[in-house]
């Protein structure tokens, strides 16, 4: 037998695999964490991407926006610190400047914690959670493909447009970082539902930029709202700093992209008839709307009418009420799609992939959640434990059945046929 760990919350479990039936462990080419996270976002700040540096091109008299995209406070922070002391050296008072804190698109554990951190840290900048469904969005053009450009009133207003963010492969937007987190810190309802509108297309994917209809969107988005400046993080799934990476847009992303997938994409020749998966741990597996991404990748090593074993603690239950709803509103994701073409909610992407993944695979869940919600509402099947789970899945699909196990799943690209 071969017995392999995987993160489960803020510990780990083990799962054991007869040798003749593991096809392999799928693991990253994880890079170790920064010696001085400090000095690198220093270093990047001060020597930008295709951009002269930030004191070099403000004005005293400059009002400025960041929008911050980041959920790892340890990353925050310091970024925050160096760019308020580029704004400094051009004599950019702090009262001039606003930080927007992105609002909840996504799965942010970490957003009010950020905001309180950057409101105790820079008492004169003005820090704001910024809401989506704010009724004084300003409109300011439409994209080459129609999308009504609405964002933030104070992003709008500002002269100087900055955005702090995570680069990550991401299931619904291809990658987050970049243009994503402009999306997510800074648009207006009208606009995130006409760009994520388009996840039902199939060439939507993590990892691909190309033909990509969501992320073209974005970048779209991102040329209307005219932003001068990024930094992005790349972090591992220890959540450390990798590289800290400023400057122009479109450098920044381009070259986190080309270090994301470095560590992230792994190759494989076959598919196997059943895949055991874990979130990652803490913050990954916190609810089941964050941990639904392994699931997501994972589907792709799995063969169809195979079996799928999620192991992801959901302490924090389901994690978003849209999520919940419309996994109790709709039965299949064709009806789901429908509805998504006509009127997207934040967090009916998730509803939507978990919907088809259900059509697609046997799905097992080792969590803390109730049986209620998990098979009753998101009709998974479960499990005390992974092994337990794991056996359900073999005699479900068969006793001969290949297995991959992947213990960082919200984190892998996989390279390898749409699963669909």
């Amino acid at each position: 037998m071969v017995e392999v760990w995987l993160p489960y919350g803020k510990t780990d479990v083990s799962v054991k695999v007869r040798d003749e039936d593991l096809l392999g462990t799928i693991q990253l080419n994880e890079r170790p964490g920064s010696v001085n996270p400090r000095a690198d976002i220093e270093r990047a700040v001060r020597s930008p991407l295709g951009r002269k540096r930030l004191s070099e091109t403000v004005h005293s008299d400059d009002t400025v926006v960041i929008v911050l995209g980041m959920s790892e406070p340890t990353v925050a922070v310091p970024v925050l610190d160096f760019v308020l002391k580029e704004l400094r050296l051009a004599a950019v008072k702090d009262s001039n400047v606003t930080v927007l804190v992105g609002s909840k698109v996504g799965s942010s554990t970490n957003r009010e914690q950020i905001f309180t951190l950057v409101k105790d840290n820079y008492r004169e900048v003005k820090t704001v959670l910024h809401d989506h469904l704010a009724k004084d969005a300003v409109f300011l053009g439409e994209t080459s493909s129609g999308i009504a450009v609405y964002v933030n009133k104070a992003f709008a207003e500002s002269k100087v447009k900055l955005v702090v963010g995570e680069i990550s492969a991401n299931c619904l937007t291809a990658y987050t970082g970049g243009p994503e987190t402009l999306l997510k810190g800074a648009a207006g309802i009208q606009t995130v539902r006409q760009c994520y509108a388009k996840i039902v297309d199939s060439n939507s994917k993590a990892g691909v930029v190309e033909q990509n209809p969501v992320f073209e969107g974005m970048r779209r988005i991102a040329e209307v709202a005219k932003v001068d400046y990024a930094v992005d993080a790349v972090l591992n799934s220890r959540r450390e700093l990798v590289a800290a990476l400023a400057g122009g847009l479109d450098d920044v992303f381009l070259q986190g992209v080309r270090l994301i997938d470095e560590m992230c994409k792994v190759q494989t020749d076959r598919k196997a008839e059943v895949a055991v998966v874990s979130a990652g741990g803490v913050p990954y597996d916190i609810d089941l709307y964050g941990a639904y991404r392994a699931i997501h990748t994972a589907l792709d090593f799995v063969e169809k009418d195979g079996a799928l074993v999620l192991v992801a603690e959901c302490a924090g239950g389901f994690g978003n009420r849209i999520f919940y709803e419309w996994m109790t509103r709709f039965r299949d994701s064709k009806d789901m799609e429908n509805e998504i073409k006509k009127n997207f909610e934040i967090g009916a992407e998730v509803a939507y992939f978990l919907s088809k993944a259900l059509e697609y695979s046997r799905i097992y869940l080792v969590s803390v959640m109730p049986d209620y919600y998990a098979n009753g509402v998101f009709r998974m099947r479960t499990a005390r434990t992974v092994n337990a789970a794991l056996q359900l899945a073999i005699r479900a699909v068969g006793k001969d059945s290949k297995i991959f196990v992947v213990p960082h799943g919200s984190n892998i690209v996989p390279i390898v046929p749409s699963a669909y």
